[in-house]
């Protein structure tokens, strides 16, 4: 491994020298004695050893950086076992602060080798869940982030890339009008739910992907609700599923889509245009954009590094029992027991028969939410 490792590094000096700035030779020649220290190395647990992959770090503090520029090919066990058994990994849960995403971060707390982020809009809910973890002997770090404001997420960014980077990211945070329906709604309401459980969500996707280490994870918590925002209106709900599952749609098609839903209801012509008409339409509509942006992320995530193993999928965590819920028939999950899906696809292992991309139920199975079935809610 070690060879094979040098041997791409050689070439890639030789490239870079010629193509923009590559490395110095002092760097050129650290990083030759890592990969021969990395190919006997230990991961941290044998902490006897001399050379502990935290303890690499220590001596090499470019080291991440060094091997990520490399990005060799023939390589993916090195990085994967470099990045994989670091026990300073960062995860970040927006909306952290109470519902399903408490319980996510009191779950991660329990078990990830590394800082658990609750990110909430106010200080004062931040300081509530920390005190309630900490009283269970669990430490997690708060970060005010509002994803519907370009300089909070630009902030928390800044924040993450003096962290080093990010292992997981569970998109929680959302906001729901529980008790209107789109025929008595007004726009405002519309673009609020929206323009948070979309819109926001994807513009801090947009800035923290970057900040993604190898073999990271994110999940974008849906919800089966969603299936039924694109049904009952026929023929025009067809045009929509097909829209949708449409192989050649893009990032920006579907933002059309999702602002397309908003006209129709500033022209009050949501069923008409295929649209569900019905209690928390406008929630169920993000869910679904959200839904299929998630095979979208992927797709391009592959296209730019996909040799990194950066796994991305949507997951519905069931029928919790919330502070925001209503009360529905039928058995409905308690926040702990909700809490064990989006934690374990965030923690999914490598390897080729991992799910990626896909819309996931509770206890991990893909679902095909085009052409089902749809279980039923649990």
């Amino acid at each position: 491994m070690g060879l094979e490792a040098f041997l791409d590094l050689t070439k890639f000096r030789q490239r870079s020298s010629t193509s923009g700035p590559g490395l110095s030779l002092e760097d050129f020649i650290a990083l030759s004695i890592l990969l021969v220290l990395l190919a006997t190395s230990a991961t941290d647990e044998d902490p006897a050893h001399p050379y502990t992959h935290s303890r690499l770090r220590s001596i090499f503090p470019k080291s991440e950086e060094w091997i990520l520029r490399m990005i060799p090919t023939s390589n993916t066990d090195l990085k994967k076992d470099f990045f994989l058994t670091r026990r300073n990994k960062v995860a970040v849960v927006t909306g952290g602060n109470r519902g399903l995403g408490y319980g996510i971060v009191r779950k991660l707390c329990q078990s990830f080798p590394g800082d658990v982020y609750i990110t909430c809009r106010n200080s004062e809910d931040g300081a509530k869940a920390l005190e309630q973890l900490k009283k269970e002997g669990l430490n997690p770090k708060v970060h005010i982030l509002d994803i519907t404001l370009a300089e909070s997420i630009q902030e928390f960014r800044r924040h993450l890339e003096n962290a080093g980077g990010l292992d997981v990211l569970i998109n929680n945070a959302a906001t729901a009008y529980l008790h209107t329906g789109v025929v008595a709604e007004d726009v405002k309401t519309a673009e609020a739910t929206l323009g948070c459980n979309y819109f926001g969500t994807l513009s801090l996707c947009e800035e923290l992907f970057p900040l993604l280490r190898p073999f990271a994870r994110v999940v974008n918590i849906v919800s089966s609700c969603g299936v039924f925002a694109i049904t009952g209106n026929e023929p025009k709900s067809e045009g929509i599923r097909k829209k949708l599952s449409n192989p050649n749609l893009s990032i920006p098609d579907l933002n059309d889509i999702m602002k397309g839903y908003l006209s129709s209801v500033a022209n009050g012509s949501v069923k008409e245009d295929g649209w569900q008409d019905i209690v928390v339409s406008s929630n169920n509509i993000s869910k679904i954009g959200l839904q299929t942006l998630t095979s979208l992320q992927q797709r391009e995530m592959d296209g730019r590094r996909g040799e990194d193993g950066i796994v991305i999928n949507s997951l519905h965590p069931g029928l919790i029992r919330t502070e925001k819920a209503a009360e529905f028939p039928g058995h409905m999950l308690s926040i702990d027991e909700a809490a064990k899906g989006p934690c374990e696809a965030a923690t999914l292992p490598p390897g080729p028969d991992v799910p990626k991309g896909q819309f996931l139920w509770t206890d991990l199975r893909v679902v095909d939410w085009i052409n089902g079935p749809i279980p039923w809610c649990l």
